[in-house]
């Protein structure tokens, strides 16, 4: 019985996708906004150099140096990819950064805390276009699931419990990972300045299961609101720069303030490192 209603249904889909072979043909995948499709193409990328300098903001649960802003600086290298988006108006294309980042604070002797950190970034997002060229501002979302983060620390609190949270931190390498907004504005075929912000979290340890529990959940939640973004670009395109960009960045730093005090959010663990960032910049596309 439950053959023939396999072998019943599958005539229907035919019939159906015969039928609608050629509307299906132009309706965007569903699968097409994700964060795993974006980065496997590896047509029409262009070479990236970036340069920065950044302010931060350094707490841990129960400490926080709010009283003294770290300056750093940092070099990104990676490919960029742009397209026309496929459900959005011929001024808008999609865009996705891919690439490694390095930083450092170059102002130890004043910070409580000075670092090195190294890792991947992703940027994802869309770009409103001034004309026929490259040129336009882009709204982007960045998810940089995998750095690691090398501390030195200097002018430990006296209380014997907040010293102790920064020392469980110990003086060596440390897995974290970071996201935020970020806006570029494109000049020119070559030149694009940049800003944004970033909420880094540095773990004191790194508990596997729990780690890849908590990042299944802000995954299916992305997913969901990925979904959501691409049902809103069908319907209304001008919107779906924006819509994307409010959206996923809401979503990556709402999972953020969840783990500021349980590094693994809904498990109960320890209290991460949290780095919140300005940036400006320039990038430098070849």
């Amino acid at each position: 019985m439950r053959f023939l209603v396999f072998v019943v249904a599958a005539l229907f889909a035919t019939n159906a996708f015969a039928q609608n072979d050629s509307a299906a043909t132009k309706k965007r995948p569903w699968y097409d906004d994700f964060p795993f499709t974006e980065t496997m193409s590896t047509k029409g990328r262009k070479p990236v150099i970036g340069v920065f300098g950044s302010l931060s903001d350094w707490n841990i649960d129960g400490w926080n140096n709010a009283d003294e802003m770290t300056p750093s600086g940092r070099i990104t290298l990676g490919f960029e990819r742009r397209a026309p988006s496929s459900t959005s108006a011929s001024s808008i294309d999609k865009v996705v950064y891919d690439g490694i980042s390095l930083s450092t604070s170059f102002s130890a002797d004043s910070a409580s805390f000075s670092a090195f950190r190294f890792g991947f970034i992703n940027e994802t997002g869309y770009t409103y276009k001034f004309g026929d060229g490259p040129e336009g501002i882009s709204l982007l979302q960045a998810s940089n699931g995998m750095q690691w983060t090398v501390l030195t620390h200097k002018d430990l609190p006296v209380d014997s419990a907040e010293r102790q949270r920064i020392l469980d931190f110990g003086q060596s390498v440390r897995f974290g990972s970071s996201t935020g907004p970020i806006l570029d504005l494109r000049v020119s075929e070559n030149i694009a300045f940049r800003a944004g912000y970033e909420w880094h979290q540095v773990y004191p340890r790194h508990l596997f299961w729990y780690w890849a529990g908590s990042s299944i959940i802000e995954g299916i939640a992305d997913a969901g609101v990925t979904l959501f973004v691409n049902e809103i670009g069908a319907s209304s395109p001008a919107a779906r720069p924006i819509m994307h960009f409010l959206l996923r960045n809401a979503v990556g730093l709402g999972f953020k303030a969840l783990r500021s005090k349980d590094m693994n959010w809904p498990f109960a663990t320890a209290s991460p490192l949290n780095i919140h960032t300005f940036t400006v910049g320039v990038n430098v596309v070849f």
